[in-house]
C-alpha cells in the first residue's frame, strides 16, 4: 500500500512530465496501482490533490535551499548550489505545467507566487547582502530593486512563448538567467571568483 508521501511524490512526477491538465486521477490511480477511492483518501477532488502536490514541493525545496544556503562557502557558492539543486529537476518540468497552474489551479498558483515573492525574494536579497560584505557583490546598487529584478524574471525563463521549447531548453536558459544575474553584480574579485567556480563546479 503505498503510503500519501509516495503518493504525493508520483503525483508531483506525473504533473512536471505531462502538465497539471493533462493528468487525470485515473491516470495517478493506474501509475500508483490503487484505486481511486484510495486516492479520495489523500485528495477531495483533483484540484485538491494538485495543491496538495504544490505544497509539499514548496516545503521540500524551502527546506533544501535554507540548507545550501547555510552550507555554503561564500555568497557565489550559494547561487550555483542553487542552480545545481533546481537544474537537477528543471530539464523534466513540462512547458505547459506553468501555464496549467496559472489558469486551471488558481490555489495552487497562489502557492507558487507566495513561495517566488516571498521566500526567494528574501533568499535573494540575504544572498546580496552577503555578496557584499564579502566583497563578492558591487555595493553602489539598491539591493530589494535586483532581488525584485530577479524574482520578476522567473515566469519568463519558464514562458513557453516567450522561450519555445523546441528552441531552448529550460535547463540552459536557467543558467544563463543565474551567470547574467551573478555578471551583473560581481566585482573584479567576484568575477574571478565566479570563473573559477563555474570550472569547479562544472557549469555547463
Amino acid at each position: 500500500m503505498a503510503t500519501q508521501l509516495q503518493i504525493l511524490q508520483r503525483t508531483e512526477h506525473l504533473l512536471m512530465k505531462y502538465g497539471a491538465r493533462s493528468v487525470t486521477m485515473d491516470d495517478v490511480s493506474r501509475d500508483l496501482g490503487i484505486s481511486k477511492k484510495t486516492l479520495y483518501k489523500i485528495a477531495n477532488d483533483k484540484s485538491d490533490l494538485v495543491s496538495k502536490c504544490c505544497h509539499a514541493h514548496f516545503s521540500r525545496e524551502k527546506t533544501a535551499c535554507q540548507n545550501i544556503y547555510e552550507n555554503s562557502e561564500d555568497a557565489i557558492d550559494q547561487m550555483l548550489s542553487i542552480f545545481h539543486h533546481v537544474n537537477s529537476y528543471l530539464g523534466n518540468i513540462n512547458p505547459s505545467l506553468m501555464y496549467d497552474l496559472q489558469k486551471y489551479y488558481p490555489e495552487s498558483w497562489a502557492m507558487f507566487e507566495d513561495y517566488k515573492n516571498n521566500f526567494i525574494l528574501s533568499m535573494v536579497k540575504r544572498n546580496i547582502v552577503q555578496g557584499i560584505k564579502q566583497g563578492y557583490y558591487l555595493k553602489d546598487f539598491n539591493a530589494e530593486i535586483i532581488a525584485r529584478f530577479y524574482v520578476s524574471k522567473i515566469e519568463m525563463v519558464l514562458d513557453p512563448r516567450i522561450f519555445p521549447p523546441k528552441q531552448f531548453s529550460i535547463s540552459k536558459l536557467y543558467k544563463e538567467y543565474i551567470l547574467h544575474h551573478l555578471r551583473g553584480i560581481v566585482t573584479p574579485k567576484g568575477m574571478k571568483h565566479l570563473d573559477k567556480l563555474i570550472k569547479t563546479k562544472k557549469i555547463k
